[in-house]
């Protein structure tokens, strides 16, 4: 596949890159190869079992399940300060 100079110059502008004319005809040889490599990648013929990536193991960590600490009394007790049931920290803002 070949490029004209105008398109690159518009692709240029699309990636808001400004190229030099010596840029542009390299650019234009540079991205010509680029889309004949991708032409070809979607013409390659692929089985369609080949390309089945479904994930058969659904969950390989434990069963997230809460414990008592038994240190909730203690924790409670350890703050200086208590209000209507609350404990009260200081202001953060």
């Amino acid at each position: 596949m070949s490029l004209s100079r105008e398109e690159v110059q518009h692709i240029a502008r699309l990636a808001r890159i400004g190229l030099t004319e010596d840029e542009e005809v390299r650019f234009q040889k540079d991205l010509a190869g680029v889309f004949g490599l991708i032409e070809e990648l979607q013409s390659a013929k692929v089985k369609q079992e080949e390309i089945d990536l479904s994930h058969r193991e659904t969950n390989r960590v434990r069963e997230d399940k809460s414990q008592e600490s038994g240190m909730e009394a203690e924790i409670i007790d350890s703050f200086p300060t208590r209000k209507d049931g609350f404990n009260k920290v200081r202001a953060v803002f």
